[in-house]
């Protein structure tokens, strides 16, 4: 295989084994790791691999080849031209071990129990950075295989990838970084390049033609068997082909699933270049028909530079490497980034590391939007704003926009339709409360426009416009506050109702818009700037569709009891039918003082409003009473008579008054009652305060 091709099946198939993770959503995963591939030729002289080795003082640099065939022997070549085996190792200060592993559960998520065989190289603290080599010596293979070469440096230079979104569509510029730093600080003048491909499905491909290769006990009940298998290939050459296996029989668990087959011609047929396993129970036997395959193929690679400066780089000289390429297919795609450089202790080093990202065909295009006010009462109730669309394949979108506004804050609209194939169109409504919210007049920017296919159970993105221009001018004034809101327009005034000077009532007004004519109820506290009740209010009446006027009177008695101004009017709510608006806190007044306002004792009086004429005795004298309160008074005021004549009793409709209101007094006679003018004296108590008022009794 071709040097170019088999970095890009390491980027797209080594992922299979665990090798390199993607990347964490939360963050980019820094890796001090350098990985190569390269096919090894069966019977042909011995395949040398160049390795950048860059140690520290602390040593523990630690090198994994991995090889499909066990045959393979594996050796270092120090920069010396020492080779190191498995038999020399320790004479030379390193440590090397071989074991196999086949990959499956019960081996653990990390490249060391990738499947294969292993040949770990460990260095100690005194080896040198340097030029190293690979040796692996096929001459006893009976075919080709793959080595994957995993270098795990001690030095602190790290690398990490990332590209600017994690889904595309072919034809869209993808925009990939590489971040190198040693420790802390930017590396710089590395040489960066990187390889970009996607697996293609060959689904007319084939596999079978089984030969086993071995089988061992895996448990007291299973054994495992391992098996090469054969490639039929109708198609044309294809190169670097691999496969999938996944078995549907429960009894039958692939334990490692990836295969490789390399390059095939057309029509032709390869036998993999490594071993798949199964393992089943030892009452079963291998049924092949129980296998389904997944036959893939790497796209053309895609070869870019990246550099620490230019169009697309953030700043030059501070580590990070960008370039860009354009995916034409759509796929899964792995890009493969190699780092060279020189270290701050100047040694040479190699990083390679992989960044992941999808690739859609286009499903539908956003084209340029439009916005109309829609009005109610001469007011917007409402901005639609119309996206064409031009639909390539019919299903159910979602598009969302962003307005944003001058002053920062930006509110969002949401639309899902179903679109059939050609121009089509969706329209947003963003409603006055989201106008409102703003803030500030417009014209707002339409950001983020992103129009997502959500016909299948995972969401596609079809199209993403950052900007998508801006809107026409609005005015918050000419935007409809709503079914009913406060608009703002407040006063206070004190009033006086009596004989003056100072006022008996403040009084505050408070606009109100009300979309709809209603009756309505309203109210609200008086406080001062900390918040401390001072007098409550409420009232009510009818409001016309649009702009109103409503007051609210608060006691100037409790008010001159109080502290100086300026006051708060807070926890006021207007009620018309089912709409409601609420405010905590609707304006400061200006300063008054509580001197300004008229400061009355609490008190009451007592008044008999009316008196029956003379009647004979057996008769009942009804006598009106009312209390009336003085200032703020609002305690129980509890009513008694006195100078009743013998026989006669007596009944208060309501003998014991709240603040203020009348009460009846009922006298009944009886025929026994002396006759007379009798002076009576009702009187009404509160606490300490007392009051009376006389009238009298005629029995005739």
């Amino acid at each position: 295989m071709k040097r170019n091709q088999l970095v890009v099946f390491f980027a797209a198939a080594v992922a299979a084994y665990g090798q390199i993770a993607p990347f964490r959503s939360d963050g980019i995963q820094m890796s001090s790791t350098n990985t190569q591939l390269m096919a090894v030729p069966a019977a042909a002289a011995p395949t040398l691999l160049n390795l950048a080795v860059d140690t520290s003082l602390a040593g523990g640099d630690l090198i994994d080849v991995t090889v499909g065939d066990p045959s393979v022997a594996i050796s270092l070549i120090t920069p010396l031209g020492t080779e190191v085996n498995a038999a020399n190792a320790a004479s030379y200060g390193f440590t090397f071990s071989t074991y196999t592993a086949d990959g499956g559960a019960s081996d653990s998520l990390s490249p060391l129990t990738s499947a294969g065989t292993h040949n770990l190289i460990q260095f100690s603290a005194s080896q040198a950075s340097g030029s190293y080599q690979i040796k692996a010596d096929a001459s006893l293979a009976s075919a080709d295989t793959a080595m994957i070469v995993q270098y795990y440096s001690s030095s602190t230079v790290r690398a990490g990838a990332v590209t600017d979104s994690s889904h595309y569509r072919t034809g869209d510029l993808v925009a990939t970084s590489l971040l190198l730093f040693d420790g802390t600080a930017p590396v710089q003048g590395a040489t960066v390049t990187a390889t970009a491909a996607t697996l293609v499905p060959l689904p007319s491909d084939s596999v079978g033609s089984y030969q086993l290769v071995s089988q061992q006990a895996f448990s007291s009940t299973t054994t495992l068997y391992t098996y090469t298998a054969q490639l039929t290939h109708p198609g044309a050459s294809a190169t670097s082909v691999s496969a999938q296996v996944s078995s549907s029989d429960p009894n039958t668990t692939v334990v490692d699933s990836s295969v490789l087959f390399g390059d095939v011609g057309a029509g032709g047929t390869a036998t993999s270049l490594n071993t798949f396993s199964v393992q089943l129970p030892n009452s079963s036997t291998f049924n092949p028909a129980v296998l389904s395959w997944q036959v893939v193929t790497p796209s053309a690679p895609i070869s870019f530079t990246l550099t620490d400066s230019g169009t697309y780089d953030a700043a030059t000289g501070d580590g990070i490497y960008t370039g860009t390429f354009t995916p034409s297919i759509k796929g899964a795609y792995t890009v493969f980034l190699t780092g060279s450089g020189t270290s701050s202790s100047g040694a040479a080093f190699s990083r390679a590391v992989t960044a992941a990202l999808q690739v859609s065909d286009p499903l539908a295009r956003i084209g340029a939007l439009s916005d109309t006010p829609v009005y109610q009462n001469s007011l917007i109730d409402h901005v639609a704003i119309t996206a064409p669309v031009n639909v390539q394949i019919a299903g159910t979108y979602q598009l969302t926009l962003d307005l944003q506004a001058s002053n920062g804050k930006s509110t969002q609209a949401t639309v899902s339709t179903s679109l059939a194939a050609g121009s089509q169109q969706m329209v947003l409504n963003f409603p006055f409360a989201n106008l409102r919210s703003l803030g500030t007049n417009g014209p707002y920017v339409e950001a983020h426009a992103r129009l997502v296919s959500v016909s299948n159970a995972a969401p596609t993105l079809a199209d993403y416009i950052d900007n998508a221009g801006s809107t026409q001018t609005y005015l918050q004034s000419a935007v409809s506050p709503g079914p009913l809101a406060f608009t703002g327009q407040n006063t206070a005034a004190g009033v006086i109702t009596g004989s003056g000077p100072t006022f008996d009532l403040l009084r505050v007004t408070m606009g109100v818009y009300s979309a709809a004519a209603n009756s309505c109820r309203w109210y609200g506290t008086l406080t001062d700037l900390a918040g401390n009740e001072i007098a409550s209010s409420s009232s009510g009446g009818s409001v016309i569709a649009g702009g109103n006027v409503i007051t609210l009177d608060f006691n100037g008695n409790q008010i001159a009891k109080s502290v100086d101004g300026p006051y708060l009017i807070k926890y006021v709510g207007v009620t018309c039918g089912r709409d409601e608006a609420t405010a905590r806190t609707l304006f400061q007044t200006q300063s008054f003082t509580a001197s300004q306002f008229t400061f009355v004792a609490s008190d009451f009086t007592l008044a008999v409003q009316s008196s029956p004429p003379g009647a004979t005795a057996g008769s009942t004298f009804q006598y009106r009473i009312y209390i009336t309160a003085v200032g703020p008074f609002s305690a129980i005021v509890h009513l008694s008579v006195a100078g009743l004549p013998a026989g006669a009793a007596i009944s208060f409709t309501v003998p014991d008054v709240h603040g203020f209101g009348p009460s009846y007094l009922n006298v009944t006679t009886t025929t026994g009652t002396p006759l007379g003018v009798y002076p009576l004296t009702v009187s009404g108590t509160s606490g300490t305060l007392s009051h009376a008022a006389s009238t009298t009794l005629t029995v005739q």
